[in-house]
């Protein structure tokens, strides 16, 4: 609430690290759902991921191989998260 940084997170949980987080949109739960573009290039891999982080600071990984995942929004009342 008042601004500081609570923790820092630079690494998945599978080890490999973050790329370039861009968007985030809450759980409704005290958590947040977050979108980690990758690589930007139409001939990379598509390197996106899409990320959980609950309100006890624990991160899933909820979607992987997106070409630049640029964007999240959840809706809580229906349960479904859009990228």
């Amino acid at each position: 609430a008042n601004g500081m940084t609570g923790r820092r997170f630079t690494n998945a949980p599978d080890g490999s690290r973050l790329q370039d987080p861009n968007a985030a949109a809450s759980d409704g739960q005290g958590g947040a759902f977050f979108s980690d573009a990758g690589i930007f290039d139409l001939s990379a891999p598509a390197t996106g991921r899409v990320y959980h982080l609950s309100a006890a600071g624990v991160m899933t990984e909820v979607v992987r191989e997106i070409r630049y995942a640029n964007g999240v929004n959840f809706d809580p009342a229906t349960r479904t998260l859009y990228l």
